[in-house]
């Protein structure tokens, strides 16, 4: 039997920063992505130096992460606050069918290990063939709306996206409808301060795409910020 799980989006949208991007200011938590390339790693190791961190849970359809659940565990037991994060495949389902993949491997990690951060899905240029994943931005819309209606609807909650600006104005046609939305924002290089998505004024998530090391980790990874205050980030957990 699913645990329900429930968080107002007021109260996420409430804790997101006022912030352009550009990099992390003094005192802000600074985060990881960890993935199966991260499989045996030092989570306690990864605690001093990291604040929080997203953990890939699936790609595509059913492409679990053959390392979620080590990680959930482990990051648990260091203390690391941990949310999940969907590599989405436009091109293989729809949207809800995405979305909902992505919810029954969340409510296992919540069984497992408890309070999450919002999930979030990954909305990334195509590693695999066109960009858009052959779709018009039309197309692009929908599949995205029925993901974030089918995940709000069934968990009462908000979801963050998670893209990068240059993807998503080509890609969904400059669409503003997503920006009430908390955003984790992806651009390389950490240094650079590129201008936002359609529809959103502010980043909350802050994700670069120049991977780096980063302690008890075997191989690099991408590192990001949360642009608030580390009890803020806290006040995010469901």
């Amino acid at each position: 039997m699913r645990r329900s799980l429930t968080i107002s989006t007021t109260l996420a949208l409430a804790f997101a920063a006022s912030a352009a991007p550009g990099g992390a200011q003094e005192g802000e938590p600074e985060g990881f992505a960890a993935t199966s390339l991260h499989e045996n790693a030092d989570w306690r190791a990864a605690a001093a130096e990291a604040d929080f961190a997203y953990v890939r849970a699936l790609t595509g359809l059913d492409q679990t992460d053959a390392s979620l659940f080590e990680h959930v565990r482990k990051s648990g037991a260091a203390g690391v606050p941990r949310g999940l994060y969907h590599e989405a495949r436009p091109d293989v389902s729809t949207g809800s069918r995405q979305a909902h993949a992505h919810i029954d491997l969340l409510e296992e990690a919540v069984e497992i290990e408890g309070d999450m951060l919002p999930a979030n899905v990954d909305l990334a240029p195509n590693p695999t063939g066109p960009d858009c994943y052959g779709k018009m931005p039309g197309e692009m819309r929908t599949w995205i709306e029925g993901y974030v209606t089918t995940w709000e609807n069934q968990m009462g909650e908000s979801l963050v996206v998670h893209t990068d600006t240059r993807w998503w104005n080509e890609c969904t046609g400059d669409w503003p409808a997503m920006g009430d939305r908390v955003l984790l924002s992806h651009h390389e290089p950490a240094s650079a301060a590129p201008g936002l998505p359609a529809g959103w004024d502010e980043a909350s998530f802050e994700w670069y795409w120049d991977p780096v090391e980063v302690p008890g980790l075997p191989e690099t990874t991408y590192r990001g910020v949360f642009h608030g205050s580390a009890a803020e980030l806290e006040e995010l957990y469901y």
